[in-house]
Order: structure tokens, then C-alpha cells, then sequence
């Protein structure tokens, strides 16, 4: 602190140093940053820029607003200057990393946050920086974040910067085409490491045609949007394996999935995912009966994707109003029983029900 403290009084002395800079030179100088950053490699030349370029561009298709792209280019221009505490020999190494130096590769990230910590005005670019390692399930670094805990600028900054590294040659193996470089981001989304809106938006970003996609909200398949429905439904895992012939062991994968990639860590909000989801989906395709012949299945059913919706509703509403009745009569026998006249009993309702 001391030291942080004498740091702070030496730059307020110094005229040159207190000096704030424009928009246009806080950019040139986080560029600078960059590009010295990415010449401790040879193989990382550009790194910096081109996550910067997919991470703004992804944004943009993402619908983020123009302040917070802004924060996110300059975030992706930086993530990686925690590097300069990974020896050379580490970056460049061609065989796998011991035990040692991976978490010294892991520290990075930290060490990026720490030094963009101060001052104050990089702090928040440095609190984006740090999540390019972050992954939803979970499993990334330096935090271990998951979920909904990681924000949208954080989902896009990882998805940019597992695209930029699959394009570019490493020590270890050859720069990946941008087809392989697709289907290698497609295998993170169905694992639920990375954001599926965040991966097409970078891919989109990278020159990556768009097919169609068959999956569901959020990067959902169709099988975990089955499962979706019967945990809306109050299942459990064994009831969700039972009704859809799989193991529960496999079931409990798909709910752990399925939380991932919505950002949920609860079934309640689980199932207010799916009410809200499932009035956007109900107007599209209805589940064909041919591809489920059990008909005790949620998805059959002649309401197709309403079913889902109304279900919830359903339950949603019971649980309200049981709410309610439990609170009216906790203040009927508390408050009515005093009333002096009909108007104040009904006074007392109301305030029971507004509780």
C-alpha cells in the first residue's frame, strides 16, 4: 500500500504523468501495449489485433451497445499482457506443459487484471481482460467462473480469442483452417464451454458462411430442450432418464449442460428460462410425432411448443397464488379479527395481497 501510495504521489507531481489522454491516444497507446505484447512470440504476432477486430465485430452483430464494444476492443487489445510473466520457453515450447508451467500459463490471466488494476480508468478494462480464459461450464481460468457470472463481453472476448489462437500456427501443431477452426468452436459449444450466440457472432465476424442452425436458445439441442421441458415439469433425473430411455447419469450431463449454457444454477430459474423461451419458440415448427413415440413425452402433445409454455404458466400461477392465500391468511388472523368495519377489513386485504 505503501508503495502503491508513493507510486500515486509521484504521478501527481509529475505534470507529464498526469496528463489524461484522449480516446484516440488511450487506443493508440493500448495498441502499442498490444503489439509489444505479441512479439515475445513469434507465433503470436497480430494476436492482440485480430481478437480485437472479431471481439468488436462480434459485439456489434451481438447488439451490444457502442460504449461497451468500445471497452470490449480495448479489453481484447490488452488480454494477453499478463504474458509477459510466461517465460519464452513456455510459450514456445513444442511438447505438452508440465504440471508446473501450465499454471504459470494459468496465472496470466490474473496477472493481466493486476496490472490493469490501476489506474482506475483501465480498471474496468482490465476486469473484462481476465475473462478471455473464463469458460460457462465452468472449467476455464483464472477464477473459474461459470454461468451467467461471466457477462456477454466476456462470452465474445473467449469465443475471439479461442478463434484468433485456432488460426494462428503454435509451437505444438499448425495454424487450423477457418472450417477446422469451426467445427473445433462447434465442439466447445456443445460441451458448454463457450457461448453458442458468442461463437456465431465471432465466426461471423471471422468470414465463417452461416448455415442454418437447428439448435434451440442459448445453443440448446433438441434433446436438451426435451429435457428442459420435463425439469420445467418438476421431473427429476430419474425421471427425465425414465421418460426419454437414457441413463441418469446421462440425464444429469444434460441438466448440467443445459445450466451452462443458460445460466442457471437452479431449476426455478431453469423453468423461468424456459417460459420465457418457449413463447418465442412456440410459433415456429410443432414437434413431429414421428420423432417421439412415447406419449407420455412432453413434446406429444397437440399443442407442440406451447405445451411447454402453458405448463410453466401453470405451475408459475399454483405456486403464486398459494403465495398469496398463505400471506392472506397470515394477515386475516393478525389484522381482520381487529377491523371495526367492513372498509378497513377490505384495507387490510389489500395490504395483504400488495405484501
Amino acid at each position: 500500500m505503501d508503495a502503491m501510495a508513493e507510486f500515486g504521489a509521484l504521478i501527481d507531481k509529475e505534470p507529464g504523468l498526469s496528463r489524461r489522454l484522449s480516446d484516440g491516444e488511450l487506443d493508440s497507446a493500448l495498441e502499442v501495449m498490444a503489439d509489444f505484447t505479441d512479439l515475445r512470440s513469434p507465433s503470436r504476432a497480430g494476436h492482440s489485433r485480430g481478437v480485437a477486430h472479431l471481439a468488436a465485430t462480434a459485439a456489434g452483430l451481438c447488439g451490444l451497445p457502442d460504449k461497451e464494444i468500445v471497452t470490449l476492443r480495448r479489453a481484447a487489445l490488452v488480454h494477453d499482457i499478463g504474458m509477459h510473466g510466461v517465460p519464452a520457453s513456455i510459450l514456445d515450447k513444442a511438447g505438452p506443459l508440465s504440471g508446473a508451467e501450465w499454471e504459470r500459463m494459468r496465472l496470466h490471466s490474473y496477472w493481466t487484471e493486476r496490472v490493469l488494476a490501476r489506474p482506475a480508468a483501465l480498471a474496468r478494462i482490465g476486469a473484462i481482460a481476465s475473462l478471455a480464459n473464463e469458460r460457462l461450464d465452468g472449467s476455464g481460468y483464472h477464477r473459474g467462473l461459470s454461468g451467467s457470472a461471466i457477462p456477454a463481453a466476456g462470452r465474445i472476448l473467449a469465443a475471439a480469442d479461442a478463434c484468433r489462437a485456432m488460426t494462428e500456427p503454435r509451437a505444438h501443431r499448425p495454424a487450423l483452417s477457418l472450417k477446422q477452426t469451426s467445427a473445433g468452436l462447434r465442439r466447445e459449444v456443445r460441451s458448454g464451454r463457450l457461448a453458442a450466440d458468442a461463437v456465431d457472432a465471432v465466426l461471423a465476424a471471422a468470414g465463417q458462411p452461416q448455415a442454418k442452425r437447428r439448435a434451440g436458445p442459448s445453443g440448446l439441442t433438441p434433446r436438451q430442450i426435451e429435457v428442459l421441458t420435463l425439469i420445467a415439469r418438476g421431473a427429476s433425473t430419474r425421471q427425465v432418464a425414465r421418460a426419454l430411455g437414457i441413463t441418469a447419469r446421462t440425464a444429469g450431463t444434460h441438466i448440467e449442460r443445459i445450466y451452462a449454457k443458460i445460466g442457471a444454477s437452479t431449476r426455478p430459474t431453469a423453468t423461468l428460462f424456459a417460459m420465457q423461451q418457449g413463447r418465442r419458440t412456440s410459433a415456429g415448427r410443432r414437434p413431429r410425432p414421428d420423432r417421439c413415440n412415447n406419449k407420455n413425452h412432453p413434446g406429444y402433445n397437440r399443442y407442440g411448443g406451447r405445451g411447454l409454455v402453458m405448463c410453466v404458466h401453470l405451475a408459475l400461477f399454483s405456486g403464486f397464488m398459494y403465495e398469496v392465500a398463505g400471506k392472506f391468511e397470515a394477515y386475516r388472523g393478525k389484522y381482520l379479527g381487529r377491523a371495526d368495519s367492513a372498509a378497513e377489513a377490505a384495507r387490510l386485504r389489500d395490504e395483504a395481497m400488495a405484501a
